[in-house]
């Protein structure tokens, strides 16, 4: 079932990419919500190491803002290390909307995790941490 789960995610979000479905965004939306949080971080993750800033991207980091609400702060601190370089380079896009989910993004994990946040804001530049603040 794990890997049907994946293949849904996919195909929506193909439908998203070729389309702008607003379904296929509803739909997943409703994974994030109702889905294994776990199982679904790693699928969540694989596709963040091909973001495309001008479709999907910033749906990408919008869905994993709001999965990171559904896992427990031991959970996010063990799986942060392994999307953090993701979103650090996302940061970096010359798209501002990714930017803008992006910066959302690390103020939801702020938001859970407080100052075991801190040294994972390093990676940011001065600039970036200011935004944060």
């Amino acid at each position: 079932i794990s890997d049907m789960l994946e293949i849904v995610f996919q195909r929506l979000l193909q439908c998203f990419r070729d389309n702008n479905d607003q379904l296929a965004s509803n739909c997943l939306h409703q994974l994030v919500q109702h889905a294994d949080p776990g199982r679904l971080l790693v699928v969540l993750v694989r596709l963040l190491s091909v973001v495309d800033s001008e479709t999907s991207g910033p749906l990408l980091i919008k869905l994993l803002t709001e999965l990171i609400k559904r896992l427990g702060t031991q959970a996010l601190l063990e799986t942060l290390p392994v999307y953090l370089p993701q979103l650090v380079e996302a940061f970096n896009n010359p798209d501002a909307r990714l930017r803008r989910m992006v910066m959302l993004c690390f103020v939801e994990h702020y938001r859970i995790l407080g100052n075991q946040m801190v040294p994972y804001l390093n990676a940011l530049t001065k600039a970036q941490q200011k935004l944060l603040n």
